[in-house]
């Protein structure tokens, strides 16, 4: 039981945390890490150090861009992910980016 209140205490000062960064700054931040594939469409770059991009990276941005207002930069991530879909209709944990 302690171990559920606590994850539940983590998750709610992270979500508090996330909170703090400004629309704007996010939006930023997101805009930078975009990475054009050469299929077309963009994927947002995980991590600043890395050349990785993880799928759940994408539905976060995708998200971010379409509620505030950036239904481009959505649509070509939303681009990305159908040229790298499989036939079976999956995708892959993550991609690399170069």
């Amino acid at each position: 039981m302690l171990g559920r209140c606590l994850g539940v205490i983590i998750l709610w000062s992270l979500s508090l945390n996330a909170l703090a960064i400004q629309n704007a700054d996010l939006i930023k931040n997101l805009t930078s890490r975009l990475h054009p594939l050469p299929q077309g469409g963009t994927l947002i770059k995980s991590f600043t150090n890395h050349s990785q991009s993880y799928i759940y990276d994408q539905a976060l941005a995708i998200i971010a861009f379409a509620k505030q207002g950036h239904q481009r930069k959505a649509k070509n991530l939303l681009k990305a992910l159908a040229h790298l879909q499989r036939t079976d209709g999956s995708l892959y944990f993550s991609y690399y980016l170069n």
